[in-house]
Parts: structure tokens; sequence; C-alpha cells
């Protein structure tokens, strides 16, 4: 997740071909949110319906789960890329570590209910309440850090709403491209956001506007950590590692 979201930062100022770096980080989400829905929705059909129902064989989930995998992609991906464009050192380093530290306590939590609940909904369980956990724990510090870095030029104290959605848009990259296109509107409230903060600087609870942004990514990172160390240990336990031969 690192590596795409770095190449696509380092790309993005140069080239369309950025978008390109983000299709890994896509793929590998999405199929790892079709298979935790998929499994957790045909284990429910199980239970409900009757051994040998045709309707076993209608209702998969293939289609709602994949849905929910798109809305989750479609909602995610662009606000981790977006993110990602506006990150300081400081947030990167926190972030990673949160993405680490969450992998690590989905494989404690689900380990622990494996002992209580039926798989596999003690994996589903896991994902949500470590997901959940991990957020509430490193939202508030992605909140102030972001917060304590966060500076405004004193451009925006001068300028009017116009002026301030262009200001917003000079922090576009100096080329043309679908991809600039693109981001021009984002770009754009980022500058009409910055100049409404500035310009009511006497209400200090709105300094934390930016922040909440911030808290939002850390939350869907968190979530996609958790998901690409989902797919990894059952990809690791579908493929064992081949025995040497070697007895004790």
């Amino acid at each position: 997740m690192a590596c795409s979201l770095y190449l696509w930062r380092e790309i993005y100022r140069d080239s369309d071909w950025a978008l390109a770096c983000l299709l890994p980080l896509g793929v590998l989400l999405l199929v790892a949110q079709i298979a935790i829905l998929r499994e957790d929705y045909r284990a429910r059909m199980l239970l409900t319906l009757r051994p040998g129902s045709r309707l076993t064989r209608i209702l998969t989930g293939r289609l709602s789960s994949l849905a929910g995998a798109v809305g989750f992609i479609a909602l995610s991906l662009p606000v981790m890329a977006w993110q990602a464009l506006n990150l300081t050192l400081p947030e990167t380093g926190l972030v990673i570590a949160v993405c680490v530290i969450s992998g690590w306590v989905f494989l404690l939590i689900e380990n622990r209910l494996a002992r209580s609940f039926n798989h596999p909904f003690g994996r589903a369980y896991s994902m949500r309440l470590s997901s959940w956990l991990c957020a509430a724990l490193a939202c508030p510090v992605i909140v102030w850090l972001s917060w304590k870095f966060t500076t405004y030029p004193d451009e925006f104290l001068r300028a009017g709403f116009g002026e301030a959605m262009q200001l917003g848009m000079d922090a576009l990259p100096e080329r043309r491209g679908v991809l600039a296109e693109i981001m021009a509107l984002p770009y754009a409230l980022q500058g009409a956001k910055i100049w409404f903060i500035v310009q009511h600087r006497e209400h200090g609870w709105l300094t934390l506007w930016p922040s909440l942004d911030a808290a939002l990514f850390g939350f869907v990172a968190t979530r996609a950590s958790i998901l690409l160390t989902d797919l990894t240990e059952h990809l690791l336990l579908a493929h064992p590692p081949a025995s040497t031969g070697e007895t004790a």
C-alpha cells in the first residue's frame, strides 16, 4: 500500500500514468473485500436456507459482495490518493506505523475470536472490531498531529472567495492532461476550505476541519491494511511452504 501511494505521489506531477500506480492497490483491496463479504454471505445463507434448496444456487452472494467491494474501493481509493498528495512527513510516519500495528492487532483478535466463533464469522467480526479499535486509538493522534503541523498561507487572508479557489488550483501540476482536469475540483474546494477557515480564524475549532480529513484517511488506511493482512494470511494458508523432507 505504501509503495503504491508513494509512486502515485511521485509520478503525479509529471504524468497521468500515476493512475496506474493505484491499480495494483485497487485490485488487491477489491479481491480482499470480495472474499470476506462473499464468505460471510454464503455462511449466512447456508444457515438460513434448508439443505437442498434451489435458492442456494441463486443466492450465491457474488453480486452483493462485488457491489460492496466496489463501493468500498470507490470511497477509499480516492481518499487515500488525495491525502497521499498532502501528507506531511510526520503524518506519513504515523500512518505507516498505524497500518503495521493494525495488521498485527487484527491477527491477534482473529486468533482469540476463533476460539469462540465458527468460521467465517470470527474472521468477519475480527475485521470489524480491529478496524474500529485501531481507528479509535489512532485517529485522535492523527488529528492532533495534522492540526499541529498545518499552516495556512497569508495570501488566503487577503483573497476573495474566487481568488481562494484559484490559489487552491495553483497547486496543480504545471501540465495539461485528464488527471489535472479531474484534480482541479478537489484543489479548488481545498482552496475554498482554507479561505473559510482563515476568514473565521477567531473560531479556533475550525482549524480542526482539515485534520478530520487526515483522520478519515487514517481510518480508511487502517481498514485497507487489515484487508491486505487478511488476504496475505489466506494466501499463505492456501500455499503452505513445501516440506524439506527433514525429520526432527
